[in-house]
Protein backbone atom coordinates (compact mmCIF):
# COMPACT_ATOMS: atom_id res chain seq x y z
CA UNK A 1 0.00 0.00 0.00
CA UNK A 2 2.79 2.73 1.30
CA UNK A 3 4.36 2.17 -2.41
CA UNK A 4 1.67 2.34 -4.63
CA UNK A 5 0.84 5.34 -2.77
CA UNK A 6 4.57 7.00 -2.91
CA UNK A 7 4.85 6.21 -6.15
CA UNK A 8 1.67 7.94 -7.48
CA UNK A 9 2.45 11.15 -4.94
CA UNK A 10 5.64 11.12 -6.90
CA UNK A 11 4.57 11.06 -9.76
CA UNK A 12 2.92 14.14 -9.38
CA UNK A 13 5.91 15.84 -7.87
CA UNK A 14 4.78 15.84 -4.19
CA UNK A 15 8.00 14.74 -2.11
CA UNK A 16 6.09 13.21 1.19
CA UNK A 17 3.14 12.05 1.84
CA UNK A 18 2.59 14.85 4.61
CA UNK A 19 3.06 17.36 1.91
CA UNK A 20 -0.13 15.65 0.35
CA UNK A 21 -2.16 14.89 3.00
CA UNK A 22 -1.39 18.48 5.55
CA UNK A 23 -3.56 20.58 3.34
CA UNK A 24 -6.49 18.39 3.16
CA UNK A 25 -6.72 18.35 7.14
CA UNK A 26 -6.14 21.95 7.32
CA UNK A 27 -9.67 24.05 9.37
CA UNK A 28 -10.99 25.65 12.29
CA UNK A 29 -9.80 22.54 14.59
CA UNK A 30 -6.83 22.02 12.56
CA UNK A 31 -4.58 24.83 12.34
CA UNK A 32 -2.60 25.07 15.62
CA UNK A 33 0.94 23.88 14.72
CA UNK A 34 4.53 23.01 16.06
CA UNK A 35 7.52 23.28 14.25
CA UNK A 36 10.14 21.02 16.62
CA UNK A 37 13.96 21.43 15.07
CA UNK A 38 12.87 24.49 12.62
CA UNK A 39 16.42 25.06 11.66
CA UNK A 40 16.08 28.86 9.98
CA UNK A 41 12.66 28.49 9.39
CA UNK A 42 11.58 27.39 6.22
CA UNK A 43 9.13 24.77 7.32
CA UNK A 44 7.22 26.95 9.88
CA UNK A 45 6.82 30.01 6.80
CA UNK A 46 5.42 26.87 4.32
CA UNK A 47 3.40 25.40 7.60
CA UNK A 48 2.15 29.11 8.07
CA UNK A 49 1.37 29.56 3.99
CA UNK A 50 -0.57 25.96 4.16
CA UNK A 51 -2.62 27.64 7.23
CA UNK A 52 -3.51 30.89 5.53
CA UNK A 53 -4.33 29.10 1.96
CA UNK A 54 -6.76 27.05 3.84
CA UNK A 55 -8.24 30.70 5.24
CA UNK A 56 -8.94 32.66 2.41
CA UNK A 57 -10.82 35.02 3.88
CA UNK A 58 -8.50 35.64 7.55
CA UNK A 59 -7.27 32.98 9.48
CA UNK A 60 -8.93 32.36 12.96
CA UNK A 61 -7.57 33.17 15.98
CA UNK A 62 -6.88 30.03 16.90
CA UNK A 63 -4.22 29.82 13.95
CA UNK A 64 -0.79 29.72 15.24
CA UNK A 65 2.72 28.07 14.01
CA UNK A 66 5.33 27.86 16.89
CA UNK A 67 8.65 27.59 16.20
CA UNK A 68 11.53 25.44 18.41
CA UNK A 69 14.93 26.18 17.30
CA UNK A 70 17.44 26.05 20.09
CA UNK A 71 21.11 27.48 18.26
CA UNK A 72 21.31 31.28 18.52
CA UNK A 73 22.89 31.07 14.64
CA UNK A 74 19.57 29.95 13.54
CA UNK A 75 17.56 31.83 15.75
CA UNK A 76 18.64 35.26 14.49
CA UNK A 77 17.40 34.02 11.27
CA UNK A 78 14.08 32.86 12.11
CA UNK A 79 14.08 36.07 13.57
CA UNK A 80 15.41 37.96 10.54
CA UNK A 81 12.23 36.34 8.31
CA UNK A 82 9.35 35.65 10.34
CA UNK A 83 9.82 38.08 13.54
CA UNK A 84 7.08 39.89 14.60
CA UNK A 85 4.71 38.66 12.22
CA UNK A 86 1.12 36.90 14.42
CA UNK A 87 0.78 33.78 13.31
CA UNK A 88 3.97 33.14 14.77
CA UNK A 89 5.10 31.98 17.89
CA UNK A 90 9.00 32.14 18.41
CA UNK A 91 10.44 29.32 21.31
CA UNK A 92 14.40 29.69 21.07
CA UNK A 93 13.97 26.34 22.96
CA UNK A 94 14.90 22.64 22.74
CA UNK A 95 12.19 20.06 23.14
CA UNK A 96 12.68 17.02 25.21
CA UNK A 97 11.16 15.43 28.49
CA UNK A 98 11.71 17.44 31.03
CA UNK A 99 12.35 21.43 31.33
CA UNK A 100 15.61 23.24 32.31
CA UNK A 101 19.13 23.64 30.40
CA UNK A 102 21.16 20.91 27.97
CA UNK A 103 24.46 20.67 26.01
CA UNK A 104 23.46 21.41 22.55
CA UNK A 105 26.29 19.53 19.96
CA UNK A 106 26.73 21.24 17.01
CA UNK A 107 28.83 18.74 14.94
CA UNK A 108 28.91 21.17 12.10
CA UNK A 109 27.65 24.39 10.38
CA UNK A 110 27.19 25.61 6.64
CA UNK A 111 30.19 27.55 5.84
CA UNK A 112 30.90 30.63 3.48
CA UNK A 113 27.73 32.39 1.93
CA UNK A 114 25.22 29.38 2.85
CA UNK A 115 22.51 28.70 0.55
CA UNK A 116 19.37 30.63 0.91
CA UNK A 117 18.01 30.92 4.41
CA UNK A 118 21.24 28.81 5.24
CA UNK A 119 23.80 31.58 6.15
CA UNK A 120 26.83 30.90 7.07
CA UNK A 121 27.46 29.21 10.82
CA UNK A 122 23.82 27.85 10.81
CA UNK A 123 23.52 24.40 11.11
CA UNK A 124 21.06 22.02 10.06
CA UNK A 125 22.50 19.03 12.46
CA UNK A 126 22.76 20.16 15.99
CA UNK A 127 21.20 17.97 18.89
CA UNK A 128 20.84 17.14 22.57
CA UNK A 129 23.98 15.56 24.17
CA UNK A 130 25.31 14.79 27.20
CA UNK A 131 28.69 15.66 26.03
CA UNK A 132 30.93 18.82 26.39
CA UNK A 133 33.77 20.70 24.43
CA UNK A 134 34.42 23.16 21.70
CA UNK A 135 31.41 22.17 19.45
CA UNK A 136 28.63 22.32 22.44
CA UNK A 137 26.61 25.08 23.45
CA UNK A 138 24.25 25.15 26.85
CA UNK A 139 20.45 25.47 25.48
CA UNK A 140 17.46 25.86 27.60
CA UNK A 141 15.12 22.69 27.29
CA UNK A 142 11.17 22.87 27.40
CA UNK A 143 8.12 19.68 27.21
CA UNK A 144 5.67 20.64 24.79
CA UNK A 145 3.32 19.93 28.05
CA UNK A 146 3.65 23.69 28.72
CA UNK A 147 1.64 24.71 26.29
CA UNK A 148 -1.61 24.68 24.45
CA UNK A 149 -2.07 21.31 22.62
CA UNK A 150 -1.03 21.75 18.63
CA UNK A 151 -2.94 19.79 16.21
CA UNK A 152 -0.35 19.04 14.19
CA UNK A 153 3.41 18.29 15.43
CA UNK A 154 6.58 17.96 13.80
CA UNK A 155 10.09 16.93 14.84
CA UNK A 156 13.30 17.18 13.56
CA UNK A 157 15.75 16.78 16.52
CA UNK A 158 18.10 14.42 14.88
CA UNK A 159 17.61 11.25 17.38
CA UNK A 160 15.68 13.55 20.06
CA UNK A 161 12.44 12.45 18.99
CA UNK A 162 11.46 10.11 21.47
CA UNK A 163 12.21 12.13 24.46
CA UNK A 164 10.07 15.15 22.84
CA UNK A 165 7.15 12.85 21.93
CA UNK A 166 7.19 11.89 26.15
CA UNK A 167 7.89 15.09 26.75
CA UNK A 168 4.08 16.19 25.63
CA UNK A 169 2.69 13.89 28.32
CA UNK A 170 -1.34 14.35 27.99
CA UNK A 171 -0.51 16.76 25.13
CA UNK A 172 0.13 13.50 22.57
CA UNK A 173 -3.41 12.63 22.91
CA UNK A 174 -4.72 15.80 21.70
CA UNK A 175 -2.63 15.93 18.77
CA UNK A 176 -4.59 14.71 15.57
CA UNK A 177 -0.72 14.25 13.54
CA UNK A 178 2.52 13.99 14.48
CA UNK A 179 5.82 13.79 12.13
CA UNK A 180 8.55 12.96 13.10
CA UNK A 181 12.24 11.30 11.50
CA UNK A 182 13.44 7.65 12.86
CA UNK A 183 16.93 6.06 12.03
CA UNK A 184 16.21 2.39 10.86
CA UNK A 185 19.88 1.75 11.31
CA UNK A 186 20.13 2.61 15.39
CA UNK A 187 17.69 0.87 17.74
CA UNK A 188 15.09 4.03 17.56
CA UNK A 189 11.30 3.31 18.46
CA UNK A 190 9.60 6.48 17.35
CA UNK A 191 7.23 4.65 15.18
CA UNK A 192 6.27 1.69 17.73
CA UNK A 193 5.69 4.53 20.95
CA UNK A 194 3.18 5.95 18.35
CA UNK A 195 1.63 2.70 17.33
CA UNK A 196 1.33 1.96 20.89
CA UNK A 197 -0.15 5.79 21.80
CA UNK A 198 -2.83 4.58 19.48
CA UNK A 199 -2.23 6.30 16.46
CA UNK A 200 -1.95 4.78 12.41
CA UNK A 201 1.49 5.09 11.83
CA UNK A 202 2.59 5.30 8.02
CA UNK A 203 6.20 5.35 6.79
CA UNK A 204 7.16 8.43 4.49
CA UNK A 205 10.30 9.08 2.49
CA UNK A 206 13.40 7.49 2.86
CA UNK A 207 16.73 8.66 2.44
CA UNK A 208 20.04 6.92 3.14
CA UNK A 209 23.70 7.77 2.93
CA UNK A 210 27.04 6.08 2.27
CA UNK A 211 30.33 7.63 3.31
CA UNK A 212 31.68 5.34 0.13
CA UNK A 213 31.60 6.47 -3.35
CA UNK A 214 30.54 3.52 -4.22
CA UNK A 215 27.03 2.09 -3.03
CA UNK A 216 26.26 -1.70 -3.52
CA UNK A 217 22.72 -0.60 -4.96
CA UNK A 218 21.91 -4.02 -5.35
CA UNK A 219 22.07 -4.70 -1.88
CA UNK A 220 18.50 -2.40 -1.44
CA UNK A 221 16.75 -4.95 -3.88
CA UNK A 222 17.91 -8.14 -1.25
CA UNK A 223 16.65 -6.29 1.51
CA UNK A 224 12.76 -5.43 -0.04
CA UNK A 225 13.60 -1.93 -0.66
CA UNK A 226 13.52 0.00 -4.46
CA UNK A 227 15.45 3.10 -5.52
CA UNK A 228 13.86 6.31 -6.18
CA UNK A 229 16.75 8.56 -6.55
CA UNK A 230 20.60 8.40 -6.14
CA UNK A 231 22.80 11.18 -5.93
CA UNK A 232 27.01 10.17 -6.07
CA UNK A 233 29.20 9.96 -6.13
CA UNK A 234 29.64 13.17 -4.40
CA UNK A 235 32.96 15.50 -4.19
CA UNK A 236 35.27 14.05 -1.13
CA UNK A 237 34.32 14.04 2.29
CA UNK A 238 30.40 14.41 1.30
CA UNK A 239 28.57 10.88 1.59
CA UNK A 240 26.41 9.75 -1.31
CA UNK A 241 23.08 9.79 -0.56
CA UNK A 242 19.14 8.75 -2.29
CA UNK A 243 15.47 8.26 -1.79
CA UNK A 244 14.36 4.79 -1.38
CA UNK A 245 10.78 2.81 -1.23
CA UNK A 246 9.58 -0.10 0.06
CA UNK A 247 9.11 -2.62 -3.40
CA UNK A 248 5.67 -3.89 -3.66
CA UNK A 249 4.79 -7.07 -1.83
CA UNK A 250 7.95 -6.64 0.61
CA UNK A 251 7.92 -7.18 4.12
CA UNK A 252 10.99 -5.25 5.31
CA UNK A 253 9.69 -3.80 8.96
CA UNK A 254 9.12 -6.26 11.75
CA UNK A 255 5.84 -5.85 13.05
CA UNK A 256 6.88 -6.26 16.78
CA UNK A 257 9.81 -3.51 16.51
CA UNK A 258 8.09 -1.35 13.79
CA UNK A 259 11.66 -0.79 12.29
CA UNK A 260 13.46 -2.72 9.97
CA UNK A 261 14.37 -6.35 10.19
CA UNK A 262 17.65 -6.97 12.47
CA UNK A 263 19.19 -9.16 9.25
CA UNK A 264 18.65 -6.20 6.87
CA UNK A 265 19.99 -3.57 9.34
CA UNK A 266 23.46 -5.81 9.52
CA UNK A 267 23.28 -6.18 5.45
CA UNK A 268 22.76 -2.33 4.97
CA UNK A 269 25.61 -1.83 7.46
CA UNK A 270 27.50 -4.00 5.88
CA UNK A 271 27.44 -2.37 2.87
CA UNK A 272 28.52 0.81 3.89
CA UNK A 273 25.46 2.80 4.53
CA UNK A 274 25.93 4.92 7.39
CA UNK A 275 22.23 6.48 7.81
CA UNK A 276 18.85 4.99 6.67
CA UNK A 277 16.43 7.93 7.88
CA UNK A 278 12.75 7.65 7.31
CA UNK A 279 9.94 10.15 8.29
CA UNK A 280 6.84 8.39 10.66
CA UNK A 281 3.43 9.98 9.95
CA UNK A 282 1.34 9.19 12.58
CA UNK A 283 -2.49 10.02 12.69
CA UNK A 284 -4.50 10.22 15.65
CA UNK A 285 -7.43 7.39 15.46
CA UNK A 286 -9.87 11.23 15.33
CA UNK A 287 -9.07 12.02 12.07
CA UNK A 288 -7.29 8.72 10.94
CA UNK A 289 -10.15 7.81 8.85
CA UNK A 290 -10.34 11.15 7.22
CA UNK A 291 -6.91 10.86 6.27
CA UNK A 292 -6.27 7.75 5.23
CA UNK A 293 -9.59 7.82 3.26
CA UNK A 294 -7.93 11.25 1.38
CA UNK A 295 -5.19 8.59 0.13
CA UNK A 296 -7.62 6.02 -1.11
CA UNK A 297 -9.83 8.72 -3.17
CA UNK A 298 -6.07 9.13 -5.04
Amino acid sequence: MYSLLHTYIRSRKTPTLLDFLLPRLVDEDFCRFADCGAGVGNLSMSYAATIQKAFPNGVPDRAKVAVFEPLPENFEVILKYIGGKPMFDLQQKAVADYIGTANFHVPNRVQGAGQGMWAAKTSYSGMLSTHTGSDHITVPVTRLDQYEPYDFVKFDLQGGEVSAIAGMGSNLDKAKLIYAEMQFLKAESTAKILHDAGFVVLFDRMQFGCSSDDVPLAVFDDCGLELVRYTGPKASGFESFGFLTFKPGSSPIDPDTLSLRADLVEKLRAAGLSYLQTDVLALHPRIAGHGLKQFADL
